[in-house]
């Protein structure tokens, strides 16, 4: 099941948005510098002096039933082009798929998951109570989730998650608030919102009692627009089953791909409102994630959008977001939310990147769940790169 192959008009009903920042910095002489570094602090996020924020790029497979590398060779490629580790590699995977030794429900990636952690980066698990191969997945219904089953699949897993024992996000059944786009979106399959709380906490339930305490549950809504399922209150799973609330955003500008047409939007315009309601009153302690953001080339600038973004808007507007993903990946339908549109845009990615408001990837010692946000405390006890 292809992350965004056939998405764009979705995303762009989203009125989704994009992320990046620039870091401004260069240090000549000390006469010319004055000027320049005055630019650089408006640019750079604030207290910058230690990691704070997780970073990382969806690069190559988004849900893939055989990803033995866990996306480290496209995630090294990336980090090649941009000059810095992420500390978040994210993979996926649908319960349910095919390989090349057959078809059948999808075990835990153990090899994949320890890729990741050797290279020194957190694995970011998005899994999808799916069929990869499409068709009728009325099977998974979410109430046929909560009822139990597939509580077997459900424990092999957990078992082995338990087994593996090292620390990873786990991002089950994101943008649920999106009517009928994924099959535990309400409106398949009968599938409601009082059904999904049910299916996310049973599956949180059997985690819990198979001792697999190393996962750190992330809940993930699209940011609210018109169409989407509201109150996102209603499919709140509650503060004991979720340790990171979360976003998906992206900014489709003026794309002629975009159906329906939507417009230029800024970071803060896309992520705002939603931001605020998880903070103030839905999930007001819980830190926050961006797991997937991306730009548009058309109707503005992005590599501005880029910088602005990763540069000013994030550490200003929007502190309590501890992580946040780029999704570089040109999908072939017209909305190319890669890096790679434009030298600029790579420029602009990779002078915010390198700011050390962005932690680098030196977590494959990491032991603690769930996982909390990057201190300078954490920092020093995490060791690896």
């Amino acid at each position: 099941m292809s992350r965004r192959g056939s998405k764009s008009a979705d995303m762009a009903r989203r009125g989704d948005s994009s992320r990046l920042a620039v870091r401004t910095a260069a240090a000549l002489l000390l006469a010319a510098a004055a000027c320049s570094l005055a630019g650089a602090a408006s640019a750079r996020p604030r207290a910058a002096s230690q990691p704070t924020v997780y970073w990382g790029a969806v690069t190559g497979s988004v849900v893939d039933p055989v990803l033995s590398a866990g996306n480290v060779p496209s995630t090294s490629s990336f980090a090649g082009a941009v000059g810095k580790h992420p500390s978040l590699i994210p993979i996926g995977y649908t319960w349910y798929g095919c390989a090349s030794n057959g078809c059948g429900f999808t075990p835990f990636p153990t090899r994949a998951m320890a890729a990741i952690r050797s290279y020194g980066a957190i694995p970011l698990l998005s899994w999808a109570s799916a069929n990869q191969n499409g068709g009728d997945q009325s099977q998974f219904s979410l109430a046929a989730i909560a009822s139990g089953t597939f509580d077997s699949f459900l424990i092999q897993w957990a078992d082995a998650a338990h087994r593996w024992g090292h620390p990873f996000f786990l991002r089950f059944d994101w943008e649920m608030n999106i009517p009928g786009l994924w099959p535990w979106s309400p409106g398949v399959s009968g599938n409601t919102p009082a059904a999904y709380v049910a299916a996310w906490r049973h599956v949180h339930d059997i985690f819990v009692r198979e001792d697999a305490r190393n996962v750190t549950w992330v809940w993930c809504p699209n940011v609210e627009y018109s169409a989407s399922s509201k109150p996102l209150s209603a499919l709140y799973p509650g503060n004991d089953a979720v340790d990171w609330s979360c976003l998906d955003g992206y900014n489709s500008g003026t794309s002629p791909h975009a159906q329906p047409p939507s417009t230029w939007r800024s970071f803060a315009s896309i992520f705002g409102a939603t931001y605020a309601s998880l903070t103030r009153s839905l999930a007001p302690s819980k830190p926050v994630m961006v797991a997937e953001t991306a730009s548009s080339e058309v109707g503005g600038s992005k590599a501005s959008w880029i910088a602005t973004a990763y540069g000013r808007q994030l550490a200003k507007s929007f502190p309590r977001i501890r992580a946040i993903v780029w999704y570089d990946r040109d999908n072939g339908d017209g909305m190319d939310w890669s890096l790679s549109s434009s030298s600029a845009a790579t420029a602009a990615f990779a002078h915010a990147i390198a700011s050390p408001y962005y932690s680098s990837g030196r977590f494959s010692t990491i032991s603690s769940s769930p996982i909390a946000p990057p201190t300078a405390t954490a920092r020093k006890a995490e060791g690896g790169r």
